[in-house]
């Protein structure tokens, strides 16, 4: 668009020279023809910042492609060379495949039961947090037997098993 101002505005003043040049006497330039030129040329201004928008944008997309792809040399290529390095790679670069599963995930089967929302009706609920373990995994469970020459010393856990409110403190023997 502001090519064609600029053409437009060339060819009146050509004109208005070539009727001078013919006539001999001088003609007034036509107004019309200025503001048709600023229009123009405002209007090239708006569609090049609109381009310059949209090339930005795309630039940053195909950067941040690269970069996710790990392909360095196009990275660099592209920050130095800009649109033309991206139309070359657009062109010669193949995208690389997906690794995701290209199928859906298994359906639910529409015969299964309903998960209760508490499966145990002996089991209470508790809170939320660091919850200590018993002292033995679970009754059936055999104590380890450890010799007396490779016994170590016995030193305190580092949580307590019970809380003061379940134990008594020690009291001494009168």
């Amino acid at each position: 668009m502001m090519i064609w101002g600029f053409a437009l505005l060339f060819q009146n003043i050509m004109q208005a020279a070539q009727q001078t040049a013919q006539t001999g006497a001088t003609t007034p330039f036509n107004p019309n023809t200025f503001a048709t030129f600023a229009a123009l040329f405002y209007g090239g201004l708006a569609l090049m910042a609109l381009g310059g928008i949209a090339q930005l944008v795309a630039r940053i997309g195909a950067l941040m492609e690269m970069a996710k792809a790990q392909e360095w040399t196009w990275f660099v290529l592209t920050i130095i060379f800009d649109w033309f390095v991206i139309l070359v790679y657009l062109i010669a670069v193949r995208p690389k495949p997906n690794l995701a599963p290209q199928y859906p995930a298994y359906p639910a089967s529409p015969y299964a039961t309903p998960v209760p929302a508490q499966p145990w009706s002996d089991y209470s609920p508790q809170a939320a947090g660091m919850v200590p373990p018993p002292a033995q995994p679970w009754p059936a469970y055999p104590s380890p037997q450890v010799s007396s020459a490779t016994q170590p010393a016995e030193q305190p856990l580092p949580y307590p098993l019970q809380t003061p409110q379940q134990k008594e403190p020690d009291k001494p023997q009168e």
